[in-house]
């Protein structure tokens, strides 16, 4: 099933550095709902310095959720069933949030099924600062998604 093809704006990427932070999203290399490996590229972007591929950083599946309200909670359930890992992230601070509600819906439905508590990774419990170094250190990094994802998978994160 391919994504509908309605106008893309530009996406934060903060994982390219302070100087980078902003980036236009060129096209999708995988599809909704395709099986990704880890390693693989999952979508084509471009910044004012280059053109990039973003890569997965764990085997799993592309679930574009395509509104928050109303809440495709059947899709999310579907891929949580099937995968038995969830890890939910946002920019936003993790408590209080649609992450939380995600989270706590998934936990709740699929209590059985999971194979690890859900996790959830945001931004730090704290104003978002106006720096873009600040900016950077409040929001979650690409280190803290991997972190979260490797020990969804494996139960233990090595730190070295």
């Amino acid at each position: 099933m391919m994504p509908d093809m309605r106008p893309l704006e530009a996406i934060r990427v903060p994982a390219l550095g302070v100087a980078m932070t902003e980036a236009l999203l060129l096209r999708w290399i995988k599809t909704t709902d395709e099986e990704v490996l880890a390693g693989e590229a999952v979508a084509e972007i471009e910044t004012d310095k280059l053109v990039t591929e973003l890569v997965s950083p764990a085997t799993g599946r592309l679930v574009d959720l395509r509104s928050l309200f109303p809440l495709d909670m059947s899709t999310i359930l579907g891929s949580a069933d099937r995968t038995r890992h969830v890890v939910v992230v946002s920019e936003a601070p993790r408590h209080g949030g649609l992450t939380s509600e995600i989270a706590a819906t998934v936990q709740e439905e699929l209590f059985d099924v999971l194979a690890r508590p859900v996790l959830r990774v945001g931004a730090r419990h704290a104003p978002i600062p106006h720096s873009p170094a600040l900016i950077a250190a409040a929001i979650p990094s690409e280190a803290d998604l991997e972190r979260a994802v490797r020990w969804s998978l494996h139960g233990k994160v090595d730190e070295s």
